[in-house]
């Protein structure tokens, strides 16, 4: 009987992390074939088409351009010296230029453009975005006339607690992507 128990348990042992790995394959099959989406890797400088992919649930910007060019990280109180309250510590500048080359959308919906990190998703703050462009008027989103072009500063919000001390520290050589479509192709401009 003792025989059969030290055959049996490391038996069952065996079997469970079979079958534990093959589930969990299966299921990362499962998923990654609902993202089944394309991948396009852009760099600073270089134009980019929206075309007819989806920048967020059914938002098209077909006819537009963008072109990212430069990033820098400053703090917020640079930018916004006279807002107190529950503001990032620091800001990512991300410096684009927008170009309608024949466009009938109804424009590029800035605050849909997600900037992210490794480990971390950035959002746009409105009082620094408000403060770096005043054209918008307090709207989160632009349309340009065809054939015209403009250049906008869009903040991202650094929140010191969300990151590690020696990313903080460095946060100039932090790897930054700007999503710009998310469906069929994700179309991505690597930052830094």
């Amino acid at each position: 009987m003792k025989k059969l128990k030290l055959v049996i348990i490391p038996l069952a042992i065996v079997i469970l992390a079979v079958a534990w790995y093959a589930r969990y394959t299966s299921l990362n099959q499962f998923y990654d074939s609902l993202d089944n989406c394309e991948t396009l890797t852009c760099s600073t400088g270089e134009f980019v088409s929206f075309g007819e992919d989806e920048i967020n649930y059914h938002i098209q910007a077909d006819g537009y351009l963008i072109c990212v060019n430069g990033v820098k990280v400053v703090d917020f109180a640079e930018v916004c010296p006279d807002i107190e309250g529950n503001t990032p510590e620091k800001l990512a500048l991300v410096d684009i230029t927008l170009k309608n080359v024949g466009s009938d959308a109804e424009g590029v919906p800035l605050a849909e453009l997600r900037l992210y990190g490794i480990d971390e998703l950035l959002f746009l703050d409105y009082d620094a975005l408000d403060r770096l462009n005043p054209v918008l008027q307090g709207n989160s989103g632009i349309t340009l006339s065809t054939n015209t072009e403009y250049r906008l500063t869009l903040p991202y919000g650094l929140y010191k607690a969300n990151f590690s001390h020696g990313t903080w520290n460095s946060l100039d050589r932090y790897d930054l992507f700007l999503q710009l479509t998310a469906y069929p192709t994700r179309k991505i401009i690597v930052l830094q």
